[in-house]
């Protein structure tokens, strides 16, 4: 089971006076239905972190929930970009700090435009990757928007 550092993570959501949990899926691999369904929670409330490059050559991040197939054109539309490419495996680390199967959306290296769905702000709790194999944070949304900034988008 890989891990990675999520003191930085912690660190962003402790300063900003979020309460969060830290929850073990015992799931290994990327978000999914079966963490959801492993933490007893909702799989439109438990969100994978894609990363992606637009044809300008900017990095774009989407929140997703974990039962959902990404829409292409939606995606495209929301970073008004003619095209967009999923970032390689091994370029992961480079660009956010975190391997893709633990992508975290707080505490990556750089700040890149970050996209949920327009629903999001609605449900509760919102789980994601907490930057380690298997390890998902559960914040409420006003929380989360303490530490990221979100665009708004129909994703779905």
């Amino acid at each position: 089971m890989l891990t990675y550092d999520t003191n930085s993570t912690k660190m962003l959501l402790e300063q900003s006076s979020c309460n969060y949990e830290m929850l073990d899926s015992g799931v290994a691999g990327e978000i999914s239905e079966k963490t959801a369904a492993a933490l007893g929670l909702d799989p439109q409330c438990v969100f994978k972190t894609l990363l992606f490059r637009g044809k300008s050559r900017k990095f774009y991040v989407f929140l997703l929930p974990c039962d959902v197939t990404p829409d292409m054109e939606k995606l495209k539309k929301a970073a008004r970009e003619e095209e967009l490419f999923p970032l390689p495996s091994n370029k992961h680390k480079w660009h956010t700090g975190f391997a893709p199967e633990c992508l975290c959306p707080i505490g990556m290296k750089a700040a890149h435009p970050t996209f949920i769905d327009k629903n999001a702000r609605y449900l509760h709790p919102l789980a994601f990757c907490a930057g380690e194999e298997g390890k998902v944070f559960t914040i409420s949304f006003d929380h989360f928007l303490r530490v990221k900034y979100l665009r708004y988008a129909d994703l779905i």
